[in-house]
Parts: structure tokens; sequence; C-alpha cells
């Protein structure tokens, strides 16, 4: 069974060229808002678009509130020249027995096309398979999204199922379709070489 006690004993601050990946603090609220009040960022989130400052406040807790209760690592991207976040990078759904965990990502659409999740999400991954030793990580997005798959499809993720209208959409009261992208741990090592 994987061991996540280092994981969730202190907070792992990630570094990478442009961006550190940090716990989000009570002063993100107004960032966090800025960006989860467009429609374009959370159209494929199962998160609401944002329209008050308190929703930012609340998923700060709630952020934190997983952590403190080992379910998910979620890190806010934030500027390495501001301090300002600009979206956030998860692991969560942590199958010990299996190895394996999901992961999860938003961006301010100010900064979409400029390799920020490349960078940010390639950094979550040497964390997951060198830190934490998963075996295997999946992304599990709507296959609308053409975004997200080019991101996977060129971090090497390979698409490993397709599930129609598995999932309910609140926001729209639709059911809509997911597809699931997985990483092999080796896979991820070696292309790193």
């Amino acid at each position: 069974m994987l061991d996540l006690s280092a994981t969730f004993a202190e907070f792992p601050v990630l570094m990478t060229e442009r961006f550190i990946l940090r716990p989000f603090r009570e002063s993100d609220a107004e960032a966090i808002l800025a960006y989860m009040s467009n429609p374009a960022v959370t159209k494929y989130l199962p998160s609401p678009t944002m329209t008050h400052i308190e929703e930012a406040l609340a998923r700060i807790e709630r952020n934190q509130q997983l952590y403190k209760d080992q379910e998910a690592v979620i890190w806010g991207i934030a500027t390495r020249d501001t301090d300002t976040i600009i979206g956030n990078c998860l692991l969560f759904s942590f199958q010990s027995e299996h190895f394996r965990a999901e992961v999860g990502y938003s961006l301010s659409a100010d900064y979409w096309r400029k390799g920020v999740a490349t960078e940010v999400v390639s950094r979550t991954l040497d964390y997951a398979f060198n830190e934490t030793e998963l075996h295997s990580v999946y992304a599990n997005i709507d296959p609308r999204n053409e975004a997200s798959q080019y991101l996977l499809e060129k971090l090497g993720f390979v698409k490993e199922a397709h599930f129609k209208e598995d999932y309910f959409d609140a926001k729209t009261q639709t059911f809509t379709d997911t597809a699931i992208y997985s990483m092999l741990r080796q896979k991820w090592l070696q292309r790193k070489l």
C-alpha cells in the first residue's frame, strides 16, 4: 500500500521556472474569484462559476480541509514574480492500495496557450512519481475540452476509456461524456531521460 504520510505531514511546495505551487491562503480569494468568475474557465469544471468573494473563501477553506483530511493536495499556481494565484493543480482521489491518483487543473484564461499548464502539470507528475511513488496517474475530462485533451496527449497520457453520458452536469442539466487518460510511472520516468 502506498504510504502518503510524508505527503500529508507538511504541505509540499513545488517550484517551476515561472511558478510556485503552494497552498492557498485567505488573501488569495480575490485572485481566485477573478479567474473562477469567467464562464470559459469553469465550462468543463464540476465547480460553478463564482460570483461572490464568499465562494472563493469557502473554496480556500475546503481545499485546506481536504488536505487535513488527507484526501487531496490542491496547489495554488502562483506567479514567481508577484505571488498572484492564476489557477490550481491537484492530486486527489488517492487509491493507496493501487498506488494511483487523479490529477486535475484549472487556469485563468489570461494564461491560456502560454505553456503554463504543461509546466505545472509536468512538475506535479514529477512530484507524483518521484516523491510519492505513485504507479499511475489519471485524468478524467470532458472530451469536448480540446485544450485539456491536447495537454494530456502532449504530456504522453494515453486515452483509456470514453464513457457515454455517464456524468450529470448540474450547470447545464444535461448528461455528458467523460474520457479517462492515464500515465504510468515507468513511462513518465523514461520520458524524462
